[in-house]
């Protein structure tokens, strides 16, 4: 039973990471949980599948007009760029990223821009991936094989009851799950690519309370010798705190 990626499926992401990343600048989503969706969507594939949706399975495909308005909303992109998309519908992989990001923040207000409040709380990671696919076990995203399968020993092989547009309707897959779920390859991609900010608010803070006192004693010791003045009196040094 698979619990994490593989090497190569690491390599995939590796080699894909300027994008993903390029599409966190551009809209504030994480990156890492960009790379969840698109293994789940299209199982590291940059290659559009035969159905409809391209590689980030927009389901049912958004319009021009819809998707000239997520841009607008959620990027920082020049109208030219977000054109370029537009024409694209987000069909390939790096347009389809900034589109996919611009989707989820558009339904989930709790993603927010990570570039300014940092990692996000894992609930709302998982809420996000959960929207995304759209909400089809339940209210617990820890039910939905989408988001959390295999991800601890109570949710292996969690079955799938879900549909796929094909050319012909929709056809569905009722079965266990056999791949990691979305949040499972963020926790894993979270654990190998941290933050940068977020190592260096690790190494900046203070490492227990007798740190904190230590700290407040030397600010003290700075402050009272900043307000001496020394001044000769008969010769002598006057410090005014004697006074």
């Amino acid at each position: 039973m698979q619990t994490q990626l593989t090497k190569d499926e690491l390599d995939k992401i590796k080699a894909k990471i300027n994008d993903l990343q390029y599409a966190e600048q551009v809209t504030g989503v994480d990156w890492r949980l960009l790379a969840g969706i698109w293994y789940r969507e299209n199982s590291l594939n940059v290659t559009p599948p035969s159905r409809v949706g391209g590689v980030w399975q927009f389901d049912p495909p958004l319009s021009s007009t819809r998707i000239q308005a997520l841009l607008n909303k959620y990027s920082i992109l020049s109208a030219t760029d977000k054109q370029l998309i537009v024409n694209d519908r987000g069909i390939s992989f790096k347009h389809g990223a900034v589109l996919a990001a611009c989707f989820l923040r558009d339904h989930v207000p709790q993603v927010l821009d990570v570039r300014k409040a940092g990692d996000l709380p894992d609930d709302t990671i998982g809420n996000a991936l959960y929207t995304y696919n759209g909400k089809a076990y339940g209210k617990d995203w820890h039910m939905s094989p989408y988001v959390y399968n295999n991800g601890d020993s109570q949710h292996l092989g969690l079955k799938m009851n879900a549909s796929l547009p094909t050319a012909n309707g929709r056809i569905w897959i009722k079965k266990a799950d056999t791949r990691l779920g979305a949040f499972v390859v963020y926790r894993q991609l979270k654990s190998l690519y941290p933050r940068q900010q977020d190592i260096q608010q690790k190494q900046t803070a203070p490492n227990s309370i007798s740190d904190d006192i230590d700290k407040i004693i030397k600010e003290k010791q700075q402050e009272n010798e900043q307000q001496k003045t020394i001044s000769l009196i008969d010769g002598k040094i006057i410090d005014p705190l004697d006074k």
